[in-house]
């Protein structure tokens, strides 16, 4: 249940209202100020209940209407807004999901792949059971058969970079399905990594690897420039957050605003605190740009990894940066 007239007047005495259509409140953000002109407002307030959430196109901001009216008065008042504890943290993935479309993924079949198997289990120390793996794919000829993908005319893959991917290549599923990130098991390669567009981000938001901690209430996030870095993190619990952070994420981009981003609109989160896997001859200064833009972080901790290869036993203790 939300009581519109009731968030209405908050707004308002917030001084924070602008102005409303059939789907949402068009108000301030009261977390990043909003635009630098007071008479425009960019943070859309939901009056949908099954979509209790408040997203601000100004600094990309998200997180549940309850987190915002407790904020604006200091209190949760259920004559405002009644949701059950599943709705009332409801992440906003569950609405854009439904934009893109979903891929089926083959069966891991280790035996038939003994060196990507091999590979897997190497570079996650042999902790994590390979079919545990979320979204990987070891058959991509599978892959694209069993989802009706022709991919040289769909992907334009020619017939090498196909048997390639085949036998070379060990791949990742994106999150929301838009992506594949594939790594060469070889070494002597002069193609380690490859990213294959699969359909089109109609959010603008970076798509990433994630693995789901299934606490869905808390607003600490592991971020990573490799996915082996959190898959390594995740099999050791290097940092002992398993059983408190909502997941780790990778972008393979050393773009971590635009992670951070994508990761608090789809889950709704907010002020998160944010620990990155940094490798060594990664230094402070890199992260200052992340440091000054990242408005939706409460904190960020860099974890800086002992030898600069993946995240297991091998780190140093978190390094307070902001």
């Amino acid at each position: 249940m939300l009581d519109l007239d009731k968030m209405r007047t908050i707004f308002k005495e917030s001084k924070l209202y602008r102005d409303e259509n059939d789907k949402n409140f068009i108000v301030r953000c009261p977390y990043c100020s909003d635009h630098r002109d007071k008479t425009k407002a960019h943070l859309y307030v939901s009056k949908n209940e099954s979509i209790p959430v408040a997203h601000c196109w100004y600094c990309n901001g998200s997180w549940p209407i309850t987190k915002l009216l407790f904020d604006l008065t200091g209190k949760n008042d259920e004559t405002v807004v009644k949701l059950d504890p599943y709705q009332k943290y409801k992440p906003v993935k569950a609405r854009i999901d439904s934009k893109y479309k979903t891929y089926k993924l083959p069966q891991l079949e280790p035996l038939q792949f003994p060196l990507k198997t091999d590979y897997m289990k190497k570079r996650t120390f042999g902790k994590i059971p390979v079919k545990e793996i979320p979204n990987l794919i070891f058959d991509t000829d599978e892959f694209f058969k069993i989802n009706n993908i022709d991919p040289e005319k769909d992907l334009r893959l020619s017939k090498w970079e196909q048997t390639l991917l085949q036998h070379n290549f060990i791949v990742f599923l994106s999150k929301h399905h838009t992506m594949l990130y594939a790594r060469n098991i070889s070494k002597e390669t002069k193609i380690p990594f490859r990213k294959i567009v699969l359909q089109k981000d109609n959010f603008g938001f970076l798509d990433y690897y994630e693995i789901d901690l299934n606490h869905p209430n808390s607003n600490i996030v592991i971020l990573s420039e490799g996915n082996f870095d959190i898959l390594g993190c995740y099999a050791y619990n290097t940092l002992k957050l398993n059983g408190k952070a909502c997941c780790y994420a990778s972008g393979c981009t050393f773009s971590y605003q635009e992670l951070l981003k994508s990761v608090c609109f789809d889950r709704a989160i907010y002020m998160a605190k944010v620990f990155v896997l940094s490798d060594n001859d990664k230094k402070e200064y890199h992260y200052t740009n992340f440091k000054r833009n990242a408005f939706m972080a409460q904190s960020i901790d860099i974890v800086y990894n002992r030898y600069g290869k993946d995240f297991g036993m091998i780190t140093q203790s978190a390094t307070k940066v902001f």
